[in-house]
């Protein structure tokens, strides 16, 4: 420390007193600890007249005085050998007061408060992409100038009237689009690729290069930025491990960006700034809003006092119904629409796919627990209703049908791929949790699943022919317990 800075006699700046840490100079107007945290460092110049007083107490000094003040209060209000104890709704202003840090008046705390709008005291983040002038991956020679043009109108006219939060322009060409904002462009040509495309991953690969270098290494902060992550979590695919934590670290980008933007307190934005800031809102509030107000009567807390009311009997068959509609308006889809769907429908598939054998199983429960002579034939009656092994195998075929030509290795590394094997596991065990229930076996089914068939033919041969027959005898492969259902079951709801 030189000379002329210890000679200077000044309080602690700005920031090091709203965070109440220590503030040791290191050069003219700048301390340690800003200059450490890259924080603005700024000094409030005190009055002339307070510099000519004695120095003040310490901050130390202070606190032990205000100790010993609470103590002697407290003594003074505790009740001793039977006394009783003194008034002390009027407490000793004047004591208090003067215990107040003499350092402290009205103009630095305004100073205080008026920092702590801003509590970042630092540099802007910079707006500026670290890999201007990179070539893209049409300069590279991995994708050709006429498959960028199809792929941008591809997303152009397919894409944005599903997830309209990202325009492009009528007769925006895919090479203005390149130079003006190559990071929406990459995640707009990964959106329009499909899962079969052979420089899927290698683009996808690119789009976390600018990710990582840009957002998290260098904090980079711009509406093209935000632009692309909004296209490119909508659209996401890769991987599909349950608790991978890409998809969501997406998400908390868009989140951050958009606030750092200050898009939620601007008071007039342009028409991509309005996009992605709706896009926000609703990305956490779009639910299929029937459902899930209905899956409340699953849960068995909400309904100790009385488990099989009519309202909840209501909302169990209501969800089975809700589901089961969802799923055959999906599985109905055309095959260019399947392979254009966004991570929120996937959401939705697991919902309704989950959540449909649980109210089968729970409504199940309460029928066989009551005393009915028309137990059985109740019983049958919603078994009939959700056709739940034939639904969700019809399901999984129409939504493969995007993956043809595709390997089975790379199909289970996507999300929806993944969705459909586990769907056809779901169909081979949930027979056997309705005979675990009811004790009877639901009817035969005629109907084929020709993919399910092809692969476990061996072992449908060697088992007996129960329902569905389609499916094999799942008990003699693995053991079928509640505690494997459950497992199985939770990687649809918890994904949801």
């Amino acid at each position: 420390m030189n000379a002329t800075i210890s000679t200077v006699k000044r309080r602690a700046c700005v920031a090091c007193t709203a965070a109440k840490a220590k503030c040791t100079p290191q050069a003219v107007n700048l301390c340690q600890r800003c200059a450490r945290l890259g924080k603005l460092c700024t000094y409030l110049d005190l009055p002339q007249t307070r510099r000519k007083h004695k120095a003040a107490p310490s901050r130390v000094e202070v606190l032990e005085k205000k100790v010993d003040q609470l103590m002697s209060q407290l003594a003074a209000s505790t009740p001793q050998n039977g006394q009783t104890s003194p008034n002390t709704s009027n407490p000793p202003i004047n004591n208090l007061d003067s215990s107040r840090d003499p350092e402290l008046d009205s103009t630095e705390i305004a100073a205080l408060l008026d920092a702590a709008k801003d509590p970042s005291h630092g540099l802007d983040p910079p707006t500026s992409s670290v890999l201007e002038g990179q070539p893209s991956i049409v300069d590279r020679g991995l994708l050709s100038e006429a498959e960028a043009e199809l792929l941008v109108k591809i997303f152009r006219l397919d894409l944005v009237p599903r997830f309209p939060f990202v325009l492009i322009a009528h007769g925006d060409t895919a090479a203005r689009l390149r130079d003006r904002e190559p990071f929406l462009f990459l995640c707009v040509v990964a959106a329009a690729m499909g899962s079969v495309h052979p420089l899927r991953k290698t683009v996808v690969e690119e789009i976390m290069n600018h990710v990582t270098l840009r957002v998290v290494a260098r904090s980079e902060r711009n509406l093209e930025l935000l632009r692309g992550l909004l296209v490119h979590s909508a659209w996401y695919s890769y991987p599909a491990e349950r608790y991978h934590p890409r998809l969501l670290l997406l998400v908390q980008f868009c989140v951050s960006t958009l606030y750092d933007l200050g898009l939620h307190r601007k008071p007039s934005l342009n028409l991509d700034e309005q996009r992605a800031l709706l896009e926000n809102a609703i990305r956490t509030e779009i639910k299929y809003v029937e459902m899930r107000l209905e899956e409340l009567s699953l849960r068995e807390e909400l309904w100790i006092a009385e488990p099989v009311s009519a309202v909840r009997t209501t909302m169990l068959i209501g969800i089975i119904q809700r589901s089961k509609e969802f799923i055959h308006m999906i599985g109905n889809l055309p095959v260019a629409e399947i392979a254009q769907m966004t991570i929120t429908t996937s959401a939705h598939i697991c919902a309704a796919v989950g959540y449909m054998p649980t109210a089968v199983l729970t409504l199940l429960n309460l029928i066989t627990g009551a005393t009915d002579s028309a137990m059985e034939a109740q019983v049958q009656a919603v078994i009939d209703e959700a056709e739940y092994p034939n639904l969700i195998t019809e399901l999984a075929d129409a939504l493969e049908a995007k993956f043809e030509g595709m390997s089975a290795a790379d199909k289970e590394t996507d999300i929806v791929g993944s969705i459909c094997s586990k769907m056809r596991l779901l169909a081979r065990c949930y027979p056997y949790q309705i005979k675990a229930i009811a004790g009877i076996a639901p009817p035969q089914d005629p109907r084929q699943d020709t993919s399910m068939t092809a692969v476990h033919t061996n072992e449908v041969a060697m088992t007996p022919q129960v329902w569905p027959s389609i499916y094999g005898n799942a008990g003699d492969i693995f053991p079928l317990d509640d505690i494997q259902w459950d497992s199985l079951l939770s990687n649809f709801t918890s994904f949801n």
